[in-house]
C-alpha cells in the first residue's frame, strides 16, 4: 500500500502520518510513502517523482498560493485549490498498490481531477476540514458545507471557495474512499456534509511510538516550588488559529494571580520567542526554537509540570497526544478534538471557549496540589497507552485496508 502526503516530517500532519507509515511496516505491513517534499535523514520515504518533477512540484506550489492570493486577496487562514496536474496518479496507478492512502496532499502535489483518477482503492485521513470544504482549511462556522449529500452550498463561501467546491464535486462523482477522522468533532463534520456525507468514516486517532515518549518517572526530580509550564506549536506564535494570544494573556492573569510562585516558561515551535511583556522576576521564560526529533520533543515535555494548548480550532494535535504519552496534563478549551484526548479534571482540564480566566483557572488548578499534580500525570500516561499507540493505530487502519479493498473487489 501506499501513503501518499505533500511531506514526511514538516507540520504536524506529515509527522502523523509518518509515524503510520513506521507503524504499519512494524507490524509487517509493505508500506511505501511517497512525498512531494524529502527530507535527506529520511531514507525510508520515497519522492514523489524525479529531480525536474519534484522542482515542478514547488513551481505548481507558488502558482497555487498566487491563484489564491489573486482570487481572494483578504482571506484568512491557509487556503489550497489543487489546481495543476502533476502526473502522480499515474505512477500510482502504474504501482498496482493494494490501497492507496491519502493524507495531506495539498500545495499542489495532487489536483483535484487527479484525486478522482486514482483506481486504486482509496483510504483518505482528513488532518483538516478541507476535504469536505471548498478551498479553506478550517472554517470556525462550517454550515455552508454541511446538509443532506448532493446538495450545493448555501451562502457564505467566497467565490473561490465556491468555484473549488464546484470542482471537486466533479472530479469526485466516481469515487468512494473510506475516510479517516483523527478526531470525532471532525467526523461527524465529515458525516454531516454535503460533498462527503455519503461516505464511510472511521474515527481512528494518531499513534506514536510510546517507547520514545514516555515519563521521566514518578516522581520526579524537580527543584521543589518550582512549576514547569510549556506551550509549543508549530508557527504558534503567529498563527491565530493556534491561540498564542490567549494564552498569553492567561499567562499573565495566572502570574498577576500568584505573584510569588517560582514559575519557568518553555516556548517551543519559533526560532524567536514570542512577546509576553512584562513580568515578575520569579518568572523565567526559555525559548526552546524550534525542535527537529522526537528525542528532542520528548526531553522538552519529560520536564514539564503542564502543557498548555489554546487553539482556536484544531482536529488532534500531536502535541498533546505528545504530552500526554510523557505524563503531562495538558490544558486546552473544550474544541475540536480535544475533548478525545484530555478527560476534565482525570488527565488534564478543558476550559471554556475562550475563556482566559477560565485557561488561567485551569494551569493552577493542574499546579496546586503536587499529589494531584501526580494523579493527572499518571491517569494521562493510561490514557495514552490506552488510545494513542502506533501499534494500536496500525492495527485498526490494517483494519481499514481490508474493508476497502473488500468493498472496492
Amino acid at each position: 500500500m501506499a501513503i501518499v502526503a505533500a511531506a514526511a516530517n514538516r507540520g504536524g500532519a506529515h509527522v502523523a502520518a509518518l509515524r503510520l507509515h513506521r507503524g504499519l511496516r512494524e507490524a509487517g505491513c509493505n508500506s511505501t510513502y511517497v512525498a512531494g517534499l524529502v527530507e535527506a535523514d529520511l531514507p525510508e520515504v520515497g519522492a514523489a517523482s524525479s529531480r525536474w518533477q519534484a522542482f515542478a512540484w514547488k513551481a505548481r506550489s507558488r502558482i497555487g498560493r498566487s491563484v489564491v492570493k489573486w482570487r481572494d486577496p483578504h482571506s484568512e487562514g491557509m487556503q489550497s485549490v489543487n489546481l495543476l496536474p502533476s502526473g502522480l496518479p499515474g505512477r500510482l496507478n502504474r504501482g498496482r498498490f493494494d490501497v492507496v492512502h491519502l493524507h495531506w496532499i495539498n500545495n499542489e502535489l495532487l489536483s483535484i481531477g487527479e484525486i478522482g483518477r486514482i483506481r486504486a482503492p482509496m483510504v483518505w485521513t482528513l488532518h483538516d476540514m478541507w476535504a469536505f470544504c471548498g478551498s479553506e482549511h478550517y472554517l470556525a462556522d462550517p454550515d455552508a458545507y454541511l446538509g443532506p449529500p448532493g446538495t450545493s452550498p448555501s451562502a457564505g463561501p467566497s467565490s473561490l471557495a465556491r468555484w473549488t467546491w464546484d470542482r471537486k464535486r466533479r472530479a469526485w462523482a466516481g469515487i468512494s474512499p473510506i475516510l479517516v477522522a483523527p478526531s470525532r468533532w471532525l467526523g461527524d463534520l465529515a458525516s454531516r456534509s454535503r460533498l462527503l456525507g455519503h461516505l464511510r468514516v472511521e474515527i481512528i486517532p494518531y499513534g506514536l511510538d510510546l517507547a520514545m515518549f514516555r515519563p521521566a518517572g514518578f516522581p520526579e526530580a524537580r527543584t521543589p516550588a518550582l512549576r514547569r509550564v510549556v506551550f509549543g506549536a508549530a508557527g504558534g506564535g503567529s498563527d491565530r488559529r493556534k491561540g498564542f494570544d490567549l494564552f498569553a494573556e492567561a499567562f499573565r492573569r495566572l502570574v498577576a494571580s500568584n505573584p510569588n510562585e517560582r514559575i519557568e516558561l518553555t516556548v517551543y515551535g519559533e526560532p524567536d520567542l514570542p512577546e509576553f511583556g512584562v513580568l515578575p522576576e520569579s518568572v523565567r521564560v526559555r525559548n526552546a526554537g524550534l525542535i527537529r526529533t522526537d528525542a528532542a520533543m520528548a526531553d522538552v515535555l519529560r520536564e514539564a509540570d503542564v502543557f498548555v494548548a489554546p487553539s482556536r480550532l484544531d482536529n488532534l494535535p500531536n502535541t498533546v497526544m505528545e504530552a500526554t504519552s510523557c505524563g503531562v496534563p495538558t490544558v486546552a478549551f473544550r474544541i475540536g478534538g480535544m475533548p478525545d484526548m484530555i478527560d476534565h479534571q482525570e488527565t488534564g482540564y478543558l476550559a471554556d471557549p475562550f475563556d482566559v480566566d477560565d485557561l488561567a483557572r485551569g494551569i493552577g488548578w493542574v499546579l496546586a496540589d503536587d499529589g494531584r499534580l501526580a494523579a493527572l500525570k499518571t491517569a494521562a500516561r493510561r490514557k495514552a497507552e490506552a488510545e494513542f499507540g502506533s501499534r494500536l493505530q496500525a492495527e485498526r487502519m490494517l483494519q481499514v485496508y481490508e474493508n476497502a479493498v473488500a468493498t472496492a473487489g
